[in-house]
């Protein structure tokens, strides 16, 4: 068994470089990933506050939220975007 271990690790070269574990690009999906994530449940609350001031269900509820989520999303993503370039 110990002869057959040392044949193998004369077969492995050690000095290979290894590719980092987290790839720049996969980062970038976590971060973009997590903050969509964070903009959605930061849209409900922000309709659910403007809901309560205004004392009723607003009746056009998706649309407001769809407004909300998307400059929430538009400004944060080039902010991260040009964070990760730099």
């Amino acid at each position: 068994m110990l002869m057959w271990l040392e044949t193998c690790a004369g077969l492995i070269d050690i000095n290979i470089p290894l590719k980092p574990l987290f790839s720049n690009k996969l980062m970038e999906i976590i971060y973009f990933t997590v903050t969509a994530i964070l903009l959605y449940l930061l849209s409900d609350w922000i309709l659910q506050q403007l809901e309560l001031r205004a004392g009723h269900r607003f009746a056009q509820r998706s649309l407001i939220f769809f407004v909300i989520l998307t400059v929430l999303a538009l400004s944060s993503f080039t902010l991260l975007q040009r964070v990760m370039l730099t």
